[in-house]
């Protein structure tokens, strides 16, 4: 099944997002969950993220939260998309999307 959750960061720029992203869905793929009688279940995370508040004039738009959750929701369904178990950052209106 698939669960979404919100994590809020602090990062000091949206690169330091991205690479907090990518530790934690690497960290969940090093996780296997023991299953009694059976082989350990592998799990992978996708992830889709935003930065708020955008601190650049070109990010006027992302001012409000809701906002940028809902560019972020939309980079988790292009990473669910692309295959899953993957990291997608949102791009702000006007932008090209950022690695990661």
């Amino acid at each position: 099944g698939e669960t979404e959750f919100l994590l809020l960061i602090r990062a000091e720029d949206e690169g330091a997002g991205s690479a907090c992203a990518e530790r934690l869905r690497a960290a969940v793929a090093r996780q296997p969950v023991p299953l009694p009688e059976a082989a350990a279940l592998g799990l992978s995370v996708s992830i889709g993220h935003a930065a708020w508040p955008a601190s650049a004039p070109a990010h006027a738009p992302l001012q409000r939260w809701q906002d940028a959750l809902a560019l972020a929701e939309a980079a988790l369904a292009e990473a669910r998309a692309a295959g899953g178990n993957r990291c997608v950052a949102a791009a702000c209106p006007g932008q090209e999307p950022l690695a990661g």
